[in-house]
């Protein structure tokens, strides 16, 4: 583990213990669904890749 993954992990932490995360927007809710759940997880990456690049839309998938 490089040092900024470990100081990065140290500020979380800290964050967390503080309860600096409460009141964020969507606190303590479920994440959204993922639109590329029925995309085979080896080909999320690029498909969100290509997605985000607004050459699939969303009724495609």
């Amino acid at each position: 583990m490089d040092f900024f993954w470990m100081r990065a992990e140290e500020r979380i932490k800290k964050a967390q213990r503080e309860c600096e995360f409460e009141g964020l927007p969507g606190y303590g809710k479920p994440f959204p669904n993922d639109d590329l759940a029925s995309v085979p997880e080896s080909l999320r990456m690029a498909y969100r890749v290509v997605k985000n690049a607004g050459y699939i839309n969303k009724h495609l998938l």
